[in-house]
């Protein structure tokens, strides 16, 4: 609705607002109207529980349309396909490793003048077989 609710991993109200609170938390969406009752809230939970902070830190928004579509948007404006809440941590370290890879290249490039390809989408969905666009 017009409301922002901060909430805890649980989905208990903390805090309302007219406006989006200025927080360092990821705003989070997803359907239906009760995070202590939706299973899109806790699967995205479960998502963010598992990151590390440095990983979670750059999160501002996650959200999913069902159990098994979690999408997150990072500060630089990227898009994470995350998928389902399993193997979070492992999708969490793929993507910290991919996103380190891609940044050493960039350098690498620019000190050689090279073209810098962006990605900006990461695919950790499986990520044993990840993706960048």
């Amino acid at each position: 609705g017009d409301t922002y609710h901060t909430v805890d991993s649980d989905g208990v109200s903390l805090l309302e607002s007219a406006t989006q609170p200025d927080t360092s938390v990821p705003l989070v969406r997803f359907s239906g109207d009760d995070p202590q009752t939706s299973a899109e809230f806790r699967t995205i939970s479960t998502a963010l529980s598992a990151m590390p902070s440095e990983l979670l830190a750059q999160v501002t928004e996650a959200s999913a349309t069902s159990t098994s579509s979690i999408t997150l948007t990072l500060r630089d404006n990227t898009t994470v396909q995350w998928g389902t809440a399993e193997e979070s941590e492992l999708k969490a370290k793929v993507l910290l490793s991919l996103r380190q890879a891609i940044a050493k290249r960039a350098q690498e490039e620019k000190s050689s003048e090279a073209q810098t390809q962006k990605v900006t989408v990461y695919d950790v969905s499986a990520p044993r077989v990840p993706v960048t666009r």
